[in-house]
């Protein structure tokens, strides 16, 4: 275990790579621990985030520690347990679609392409430059030597200092809370009574047989006709983004008894999905509301 005992502040433009920016300050939490030996060591932390609340003076937490440069650690984080899985969960959910849907979409690839841009910019600095003549040992050393310099060169905030910022940032938190459980409840209720405004129109409607027509993009065609005989013709933008209708040729159609233009297609499993979205996002926003005040009063009273 280790104490976090002063936060060091970067410069919007701290820890970004060559010709980026942040416009976030980063806040980079100083540590205090004993080693094996007893010996007190004060320790840097190899990563920072802009997000002041978990890196507050006086808090214990647990560090992986750098064998290597003892004066170096590293927060251990749910989030990097929880990282992995939504990546792995990513790729599952890749792998599943083009094994059911037998081809690659253009998201498919832009997410892979990003994935891989992602981790070649981040080992790019671990390899030394063409035009600098130094071996891979002598790089590390020297960019270590750097890194100290660096970080050690920033502001160091203590514990008053830091209690100030994030009542500043409760503060305003505290003002935005009610709009924001208005929009999260918004949405539930929004979803909710879509949801069960379809339900009710399709338990009362016509249900006839259309066929698909293809389209551009994702959108298909339905073509289905009205209880006098006419052919109507109906876009459905989002055909291609559900299982049940990507590749039908056949699909059920319910329309109203007043007028055979206004019709729902049926999703099957996925009826609806758009609105349990909305749903999903409020109670989400709602939650997260919820356990962001909780954690504003703890800390505040720790503060």
């Amino acid at each position: 275990m280790a104490k976090i005992i002063g936060v060091r502040v970067g410069s919007p433009s701290v820890g970004t790579g060559a010709g980026k920016t942040s416009r976030s300050t980063i806040y980079y939490p100083v540590f205090e621990y004993r080693d094996r030996h007893g010996k007190t060591i004060v320790a840097e932390s190899l990563s920072g985030s802009s997000l002041l609340r978990n890196k507050i003076p006086g808090t214990k937490v647990k560090v992986k520690v750098d064998e290597e440069s003892p004066e170096w650690v590293s927060p251990k984080s749910a989030i990097w347990i929880i990282i992995p899985l939504l990546m792995l969960g990513i790729s599952i959910g890749m792998g599943i679609g083009l094994y059911s849907l037998h081809d690659i979409t253009p998201v498919t690839v832009i997410v892979w392409v990003l994935i891989a841009i992602h981790f070649l910019w981040g080992r790019r600095k671990f390899l030394p430059p063409q035009n600098m003549h130094l071996n891979k040992f002598e790089f590390k050393l020297k960019k270590k030597a750097e890194r100290d310099e660096k970080r050690k060169s920033l502001v160091m905030l203590n514990a008053d200092e830091v209690a100030l910022i994030l009542k500043k940032e409760d503060r305003f938190q505290q003002i935005a809370l009610p709009f924001v459980l208005i929009i999260a409840c918004a949405l539930l209720y929004g979803g909710h009574y879509l949801d069960r405004q379809q339900q009710d129109f399709i338990a009362s409607a016509v249900s006839v047989e259309g066929t698909y027509e293809e389209m551009s993009g994702i959108e298909r065609r339905v073509l289905y006709k009205s209880p006098k005989g006419k052919l109507i013709k109906k876009r459905d933008p989002l055909a291609k983004l559900f299982p049940s209708t990507r590749s039908a040729k056949t699909i059920r159609v319910y329309h109203s008894r007043s007028s055979a233009y206004n019709a729902v297609i049926d999703r099957g499993i996925w009826q609806g999905a758009e609105f349990k979205l909305m749903m999903g996002v409020g109670g989400l926003i709602l939650f997260q509301s919820i356990m962001a005040a909780f954690r504003r009063r703890s800390r505040m009273s720790r503060m």
